[in-house]
């Protein structure tokens, strides 16, 4: 494959920005009445025509998956944002040969192809993948040989993803990127250790399950088990810590952790923003793959609660912050 340059990846990213969701046309979605005019309102800006609003968002997310795979002029970076995709299919496979009948689809938008994925979970031939997840396909393998642990399969193979892209970006020059997955790995490490005091589970299960690469002190992070009033205290003097912190007040007043979620989502978009025009730049790339994978989630969002009939002001706080904030 040629190298892409910087600049050419850039003026084609100029082009596909036109279908990004601005502020305005945000508006304009979620003022639709239906899930028609929701369907008519995506086609109009420039998503295309299809027979519901789920197969939309789905081929959105493959064309930008495969823009960020076409354009980019750094793999090793850019494979980072798509290796969560090898591991959905992983989790999915696995999965699938331990439950008979089971035939979940699998996703085209990972660094991986499927066939070498599929030939892996079954046992076969697990060279040409990569070390971390080799290490925990064998480990699922000897803990599940009675039955499937469907916990112990996803946890590992969050590690599993999170320690390759750990070594990734050990090559990676751009700063935003890195702050990127250390954002990721914090809320991944918070989400575990507050879901397992929902589950009236001890410090010790949480720490079996977290994952690396973040900035937050995994024996601080297990304390929030017992202590989850602490959270905020632990997050105030991060680069992230506006969005942590809104999201956690959310998640205190019993909205649960989407909109955790959501603020560091919106975290990654004010990474990437500021260096929108940057003329010879991975991030302007970067960015549009995120904006687009944001974008994805609101509009799924969106047509969630036009489904359920949910009034506006029940979701608006949960829909992500614009990448383009005019147009």
């Amino acid at each position: 494959m040629p190298q892409i340059s910087h600049a050419f990846a850039v003026a084609r990213v100029r082009s596909a920005e036109k279908a990004l969701l601005s502020r305005a046309a945000l508006e304009r979605l979620m003022a639709c009445e239906s899930g028609e005019a929701l369907l008519r309102a995506l086609s109009e800006l420039g998503w295309g025509e299809a027979d519901d609003v789920d197969a939309l968002a789905q081929r959105a997310q493959e064309e930008a998956c495969a823009l960020l795979r076409a354009l980019t002029p750094d793999e090793n970076a850019t494979d980072c944002f798509l290796a969560k995709y090898d591991v959905l299919n992983l989790k999915t496979l696995v999965k699938e040969r331990a439950l008979p009948g089971m035939d979940a689809p699998l996703s085209p938008n990972g660094t991986i192809p499927v066939q070498a994925l599929r030939q892996a979970a079954a046992g076969e031939k697990c060279e040409g993948l990569p070390e971390a997840y080799r290490e925990a396909l064998a480990e699922i393998s000897r803990a599940c040989v009675l039955a499937m642990d469907p916990l112990l399969c996803d946890a590992r193979l969050d590690q599993a993803l999170f320690r390759e892209i750990d070594r990734r970006l050990g090559q990676v020059k751009e700063g935003e990127i890195r702050a990127c997955f250390a954002a990721r790995s914090d809320v991944a490490n918070l989400r575990i250790a507050l879901r397992a005091r929902a589950l009236g589970r001890d410090a010790a299960f949480a720490r079996d399950l977290f994952v690396q690469g973040g900035l937050l002190p995994l024996d601080a992070l297990a304390e929030l088990v017992q202590a989850p009033e602490r959270a905020k205290a632990l997050v105030k003097d991060q680069p992230y810590a506006p969005f942590a912190l809104r999201g956690l007040e959310a998640y205190e007043k019993g909205r649960g952790l989407t909109a955790l979620e959501k603020q560091m989502d919106d975290y990654e978009t004010s990474l990437m923003r500021a260096h929108r025009y940057a003329p010879v730049s991975l991030l302007p790339l970067v960015g549009y793959f995120l904006a687009r994978e944001h974008d994805v989630a609101t509009v799924r969002l969106i047509a969630a609660a036009k489904a359920a009939r949910f009034a506006q002001e029940a979701y608006v706080g949960f829909v992500r912050e614009p990448y383009i904030l005019r147009g």
